[in-house]
């Protein structure tokens, strides 16, 4: 009972055919395999340009660079008082306004 099977092809004809159809099919598998990894490779790469696109154009702008080191302080010397602020504009100071509103049109 030390029966291996009919051999490589299987056994004639019909061994060759099967060869060629499991050999076809194994082809088939490869490239949709290919294929996938290749639309997922280009999704992934257009989805993260869109999420850094999205996120530069809606992120808090960022706050100024704050110098590490002091700048040096040049020696003071005595300084008159500083002059009077004068008073905040009052409401006949301030600029009239100079356009005139849209007038809407008459209702039929």
């Amino acid at each position: 009972m030390d029966f291996d099977g009919p051999g490589r092809f299987g056994g004639g004809l019909f061994g060759v055919v099967r060869w060629l159809i499991e050999g076809l099919l194994s082809v088939f598998v490869l490239l949709v395999v290919i294929a996938l990894l290749f639309i997922l490779v280009r999704y992934l790469l257009v989805a993260t340009t869109a999420a850094q696109l999205y996120v530069a154009k809606n992120s808090p702008p960022k706050a100024p660079v704050v110098n590490a080191k002091p700048s040096p302080v040049a020696p003071t010397s005595p300084v008159a008082p500083a002059a009077p602020v004068p008073p905040a504009a009052t409401a006949a100071t301030k600029p009239q306004r100079t356009t005139k509103p849209p007038v809407a049109p008459p209702a039929p």
